[in-house]
């Protein structure tokens, strides 16, 4: 990479972090002001300056950035992790971002425009959530803030007085009555929930909790449960101002739960268990004369790694190597891992490779011939192919988790580790065990549906 001297690094970077507006009004351009929290995603201005730092700071022949950018940790991880075109086959594509398709629209630029808080505008997931419709849209009010509470109501003169009616000790506003207020805390602790539970703004609480399925109280999923429990107490505290009902916090917990496993257990759908049966599973030599790869990737707190081994046909190591990708999720790592793999073979000059994934998703994403340009992985995809170009002979394939142990564990390895393009011809410590494992082609029993397969592959040659 070129290395610009100091002073001119600095100024580059001054562009990137310092950031200021003028406005035109009537003609007439106002006075400079600068934004308190600098320049954000979506800013019209962005685009131009992240070219700028692409083409000055030579970013793209040693992409993914293998030193340390002078930018935040969080924006560094960001770009790291972003896929960009290996080569010059495919034209530049002018795209809507805010459309699925990439095609500008009058709907698409309003929602953005007069919606742009995607909490209260992406609520997909909130619909979703299994509860009755009228808990659901109950939720929805909350995060379109339309509940009449108190001091909504006092706000716009409808109301003498902004107190809780149930505590009258603070001002009723949506996370006051449905959780602060200490009815509505007791009803809370009744379900043993820990004193963390009592934090964060209501959006984002309501948005953890309705998306929190691993656990559940008396066979009622959490979710579920958390959804009635804050219609319940709203409804107490309606019945408390209209009919003058009051309510104790135990009995309406229990009143709660009984509603709450009644949908449960009518909601339910019991399927045939499918009938299984038990395969077993080992990793496998290539063909004669041919290499194998294995790719796998790994994601922990949006934290990203890949890593991959090739061996030849009589499974010995050839070479491997782990990477640390910034952030995103599983599918970004997977996909990471298959092109570094494949990059990496085509650059030892192999001829003949087999490729071996444990993601469905990365095989689904290679086999579709119709991939939207306009998507995020078209770059990765379409880098993919053209690097399998070079090989005369190649075929891809899913394996089960359990043939694929020394790719997952040099995945694993690249993100804990936080090290980028570490590549090994010796076999590293952490797979000697998986190696001699797979070497010995040692069975590891797997239960799968009878409609499943009995080999541990799929097959999906270059034909």
């Amino acid at each position: 990479m070129f290395n610009f001297p100091d002073h001119f690094t600095k100024l580059i970077m001054s562009c990137l972090q310092n950031v200021s507006y003028s406005t035109q009004i009537n003609g007439k351009i106002t006075n400079t002001f600068s934004p308190q929290r600098g320049i954000r995603q979506g800013d019209p201005i962005s685009p131009y300056l992240f070219i700028l730092a692409i083409e000055y700071l030579n970013l793209l022949p040693n992409w993914p950035p293998t030193d340390s950018l002078a930018l935040p940790n969080n924006i560094n991880n960001e770009i790291t992790s972003t896929f960009v075109h290996l080569s010059n086959n495919t034209p530049d594509l002018l795209a809507w971002k805010y459309s699925k398709d990439g095609v500008f629209s009058i709907k698409t630029a309003y929602n953005l425009i007069f919606n742009h808080d995607t909490e209260t505008t992406n609520l997909k997931w909130l619909w979703k959530a299994p509860a009755h419709p009228r808990e659901l849209f109950f939720l929805w009010q909350i995060f379109q803030n339309a509940l009449p509470t108190a001091k909504k109501l006092h706000n716009i003169n409808c109301l003498q007085s902004p107190l809780c009616p149930l505590c009258l000790t603070e001002e009723e506003t949506p996370i006051h009555i449905l959780r602060d207020c200490q009815f509505s805390r007791s009803v809370w602790l009744f379900f043993k929930v820990p004193p963390s539970f009592f934090h964060n703004t209501i959006q984002a609480w309501v948005k953890s909790n309705i998306k929190d399925t691993s656990s559940n109280i008396h066979n009622v999923p959490w979710n579920t449960l958390f959804s009635y429990i804050l219609r319940g107490i709203w409804l107490a505290r309606n019945n408390k101002i209209f009919q003058g009902k009051t309510v104790i916090p135990p009995a309406l917990a229990q009143q709660i739960l009984q509603k709450a496993s009644e949908y449960t257990f009518l909601n339910s759908n019991h399927p045939p268990i499918s009938p299984k049966q038990t395969i077993q599973i080992s990793w496998l030599k290539p063909k004669p004369n041919f290499y194998k790869l294995n790719v796998g990737g790994s994601c922990a707190e949006n934290q990203l790694g890949s890593g991959g081994i090739i061996r030849d046909d009589k499974g010995n190591h050839i070479i491997s190597f782990s990477h640390y990708h910034g952030t995103g999720n599983v599918i970004i790592a997977e996909l990471w891992a298959l092109q570094l793999g494949i990059k990496l073979g085509v650059n030892l000059g192999l001829q003949k490779l087999e490729i071996e994934s444990d993601s469905n998703a990365v095989i689904h994403l290679m086999e579709n011939q119709n991939l939207p340009n306009t998507s995020a992985f078209f770059p990765v995809i379409n880098n993919c192919r053209f690097l399998l170009q070079s090989l005369p002979e190649w075929e891809i394939r899913h394996c089960y988790r359990e043939a694929n142990k020394c790719a997952d564990a040099l995945a694993n390895h690249g993100r804990i580790s936080k090290l980028q393009n570490s590549v090994k011809n010796d076999p590293p410590a952490l797979i000697l065990d998986h190696l001699h494992f797979d070497q010995k082609s040692c069975h590891i029993p797997r239960s799968v549906p009878n409609s499943r397969p009995t080999t541990n592959v799929f097959a999906l040659e270059n034909s």
